[in-house]
């Protein structure tokens, strides 16, 4: 099973998950009573914002967000033996207000959803990752409950003629409250 981007995700390979998907939520998601049951590990296709609206507040202990980056580029991806293509677009118009804003409103319903103890990790370049921390991130959470970033270095970047490479994303990792869970036994597991 693979997942990319918003718009594809392959349940398994070579179906595509639209035979599965009734408005962005995966069919067996449903309960006869119409409510949502998410379970451990659960991706779900759609807009974020309308299934985050449908979560209960104080509910999840982490969440990995890796959105658009504001690149400004169209993307087109080939991959597998059967040369699967995936496209999409990172543009958008009314430049970097319009993003924050889009951004701002999943950020906030991601700190909505965040149990006291729980944590965000926001995955992005250098494209938007001043606007990201300064205009979503410390507004929603604080400045003060922000706890560090991850620094994804890519090795086989060019070296630029007139400037350093941009071979580097940022993950930037908020909590909700100053009682944090960190599990360091796990990570230095790795």
């Amino acid at each position: 099973m693979a997942f990319f981007l918003p718009q594809i995700f392959w349940v398994r390979r070579g179906v595509r998950a639209a035979q599965f998907v009734a408005n962005g939520i995966m069919i067996n998601d449903i309960a006869a009573n119409g409510e949502l049951n998410f379970t451990v590990n659960r991706l779900i296709l759609g807009d974020n914002l309308e299934i985050l609206k449908s979560i209960q507040d104080e509910t999840v202990d982490l969440i990995y967000l890796d959105s658009p980056l504001f690149s400004n580029r169209n993307y087109e991806i080939i991959w597998g033996n059967e040369g699967e293509i995936c496209s999409f677009q990172d543009r958008w118009v009314g430049g970097v207000d319009h993003y924050i804003r889009w951004l701002f409103e999943r950020v906030e319903q991601m700190y909505r959803v965040l149990k006291p103890t729980g944590s965000i990790y926001l995955h992005c370049d250098w494209y938007a990752d001043a606007y990201i921390r300064g205009y979503v991130l410390d507004k929603i959470f604080g400045g003060n409950n922000f706890r560090n970033y991850i620094i994804w270095y890519y090795k086989n970047a060019n070296r630029g003629k007139y400037n350093f490479a941009f071979s580097y994303d940022t993950i930037f990792w908020y909590s909700e409250s100053k009682t944090y869970c960190f599990n360091r036994n796990k990570i230095l597991a790795l």
